[in-house]
């Protein structure tokens, strides 16, 4: 079987990073190649291309930012060329493939994975392509969580979608490990300080300024904390305006491609997020024992449960979010024993790649 895979970047977002471990995992098993629409030599979209396996064929449109209609032609004809068995399409890069998916031969099968809440796919172009294309049985839909499942369901009941939850590839500690180690214990107060991460981009869905607010006022109160911060995007107009508000238990460390090594030396992963699908960090969390502190998101309510392995707020309230971070300052020690105990990992890649196999198969 031949595989296309199709994301517009190779950037440092989930998405991103379920494709490049995807993609590595199938090419053990079929031929796979992976079609990166922007241009690779743009800013960080190349951030994950290192991670990409020799055995994927990496093939890159050099499409700029600004999106162009020519830029539907290109794509047609690209995946005419490769001519694939299946066609597997992730986040924005849908509205690229509306030619091959129309025009293409029947035989191809074409998927498209949703990566956020389904909710947020509530433009016009979005809606057009589920019901139209879904509909006509031209594109398939993978949902990736539970909540993300039903509530596909609720928003589409004629368009069937099949459940495949994210996975992710062995985390282990990088050459820098102990570097990092040293940094993050040289910002802590003392031995005892609480080391809270928070691994996103800067953005509106990530909703940082309900997090930074929340974080001053419970180091205010007395809190022995700091707060890790690592993700691009925070030089722009909205990542200043969290710059500002922040105190000094806050501290910006960037993008980071070793974030295995920033989750072992954390008590916790924390999430501010107005809407996600199933966050790949919150899995890269859960690999690796550390707690998961969050916003009632897709994803997150369903495989965190308050007490047991994290804590996840009422709502989106400073007044909710606070009380959840002080909940976890009063139990962090037992909830991060608890985590260690839990031995199995069902968000393997090779489960999430054999399940895939399963579908495009039949």
């Amino acid at each position: 079987m031949k595989i296309l895979e199709i994301i517009l970047s190779l950037s440092s977002g989930g998405a991103e990073r379920l494709v490049v471990d995807l993609s590595n995992e199938l090419s053990q098993q079929e031929s796979v190649s992976l079609l990166v629409l922007k241009n690779l030599k743009n800013g960080n979209n190349a951030f994950y291309r290192n991670d990409v396996s020799n055995n994927v064929d990496v093939i890159n449109l050099g499409l700029e930012d600004d999106f162009d209609i020519t830029y539907l032609y290109n794509v047609f004809s690209a995946v005419k060329d490769i001519n694939p068995d299946v066609v597997h399409i992730h986040g924005a890069s849908d509205k690229y493939c509306l030619l091959p998916m129309i025009f293409h031969s029947k035989s191809v099968k074409y998927v498209q994975t949703i990566h956020n809440d389904v909710k947020s796919y509530c433009d016009l172009l979005h809606k057009f392509i589920i019901r139209v294309l879904g509909g006509l049985g031209r594109l398939g839909f993978v949902t990736i969580s539970k909540k993300n499942h039903d509530d596909f369901n609720i928003c589409y009941p004629s368009i069937s979608n099949t459940l495949i939850c994210n996975g992710r590839a062995e985390l282990k500690e990088s050459d820098k490990f102990q570097e990092v180690k040293s940094r993050i214990d040289s910002l802590k107060n003392d031995d005892s300080t609480i080391v809270i991460l928070h691994v996103a981009r800067c953005a509106k869905q990530k909703n940082q300024h309900l997090l930074i607010k929340s974080f001053n006022k419970w180091v205010e109160n007395g809190a022995n904390a700091i707060l890790l911060i690592c993700g691009g995007g925070y030089d722009s107009d909205l990542g200043k305006s969290i710059r500002a508000i922040s105190g000094k238990s806050v501290h910006f460390l960037g993008e980071k491609n070793n974030i295995s090594d920033y989750l072992m030396n954390c008590d916790a992963l924390i999430l501010s997020s107005l809407y996600e699908g199933m966050p790949i960090t919150v899995i890269e969390a859960m690999s690796l024992k550390v707690p998961v502190l969050s916003t009632p998101v897709c994803g997150v309510v369903d495989v965190i449960e308050n007490g047991e392995n994290g804590y996840i707020s009422n709502d989106f309230t400073e007044e909710s979010f606070l009380c959840m971070l002080q909940e976890f300052g009063k139990n962090f020690l037992k909830i991060k024993e608890q985590c260690k105990k839990n031995k199995s990992n069902r968000f393997s890649i090779s489960r999430c790649a054999e399940s895939y196999l399963d579908l495009f198969r039949n």
